[in-house]
């Protein structure tokens, strides 16, 4: 489904009542490294599980050593966070791990496609109390996931981070978010095991990854019916960055809604799919424009299919995006 669908809902009422901002600046493009060499379960593993390691034992120089000296890495809807090369990588985990008083990185789901690989993880640990501001530490857990490419060495080339920067904001004090928002709940471990699909080309992967890019083809024309017609009958879509699932009635009641208000919404060539086993990974760019504001927005979203049928649909996106580019103004970042 369209990423950011219904933080734009909820912003609504908000936005039809507030004066027009400026345009936002357009955001500047992935990083990419090419095609790569097909990537393997023992690499992508290898690094998730040393990462995971590292941030456990809080060493931002263990961590940063799993990067190639030039990686980029990028994080959905903040591109001042964009850190390149090794160095500015290391700091900025030095300073994440710096405000957290146990962080940890709980690696979830895998898919390995043959140019990049999408690691399903949850964030989470005890934000420490800003020096010299009342209240005391909070706990938190956010679900996200990294897309990731390799070197010939098995180090991370480029990474790009999808995980809810609202989410975190609002664990740490729901008072600075918007009026009406809401946000999951404290996420303290994956919720869906830790397997590790490989895109193989089988027939079916390849039916699968057909059927999906019929659903986005129908979504960009704003063809409803079409866009959830391969959707099984018990169909739940869930966001990581709202706080309840869907079903598929109320799926499609909030798809009609999000195109009547948002005309001209189109999806780019998506940067990587990855059709492994029974499931359909896409990394989503969305461009439309809101409130005479053109937006862009990105995701990674992942299909199950059962039957031939979609059964389950899931999405890690970061809403500040949308609040970084419509308005009302978002609150500050907690700087991870």
């Amino acid at each position: 489904m369209p990423p950011g669908l219904r933080l734009l809902m909820t912003l609504a009422t908000l936005a039809a009542c507030a004066d027009p901002r400026p345009p936002a600046p357009a955001h500047r493009a992935w990083g990419g490294r090419g095609r790569q060499a097909e990537l393997t379960a023992e690499v992508t593993t290898r690094f998730a599980s040393r990462l995971s390691a590292a941030y456990h034992a809080r060493d931002p120089a263990a961590a940063a050593a799993l990067y190639a000296e030039d990686a980029v890495a990028e994080r959905a809807g903040e591109p001042e966070e964009r850190a390149e090369g090794r160095p500015a990588i290391e700091r900025a985990l030095a300073r994440r791990f710096s405000r957290y008083r146990d962080l940890r990185l709980v690696v979830g789901r895998i898919w390995v496609g043959r140019e990049a690989s999408v690691i399903e993880h949850v964030l989470g640990g005890t934000r420490r109390a800003a020096r010299g501001k009342p209240g005391g530490e909070r706990p938190v857990g956010v679900v996200g996931a990294f897309v990731v490419t390799f070197d010939g060495a098995g180090r991370v080339a480029a990474q790009r981070l999808y995980m809810d920067e609202v989410t975190l904001i609002g664990q740490i004090d729901r008072r600075r978010l918007p009026d009406g928002m809401s946000v999951p709940e404290v996420a303290t471990g994956v919720a869906d095991g830790n397997a590790v699909r490989v895109a193989r080309g089988t027939p079916a992967e390849q039916r699968n990854r057909e059927t999906s890019a019929r659903i986005w083809a129908a979504l960009t024309a704003h063809r409803v019916d079409d866009a959830l017609a391969p959707m099984a009958d018990d169909y739940l879509y869930v966001d990581f960055a709202a706080p309840t699932p869907l079903d598929r009635a109320a799926t499609r009641t909030l798809v009609t809604r999000f195109f009547a208000a948002v005309p001209d919404l189109v999806f780019a060539e998506p940067p990587v799919v990855i059709a492994a086993g029974d499931e359909v990974v896409t990394e989503v760019v969305e461009h439309a424009t809101w409130n005479r504001a053109p937006i862009t927005l990105h995701a990674v979203d992942v299909r199950r299919f059962a039957g031939g049928q979609v059964a389950r649909e899931w999405q890690y996106s970061n809403y500040r995006e949308v609040l970084t580019q419509l308005g009302p103004a978002p609150p500050p970042a907690p700087a991870d």
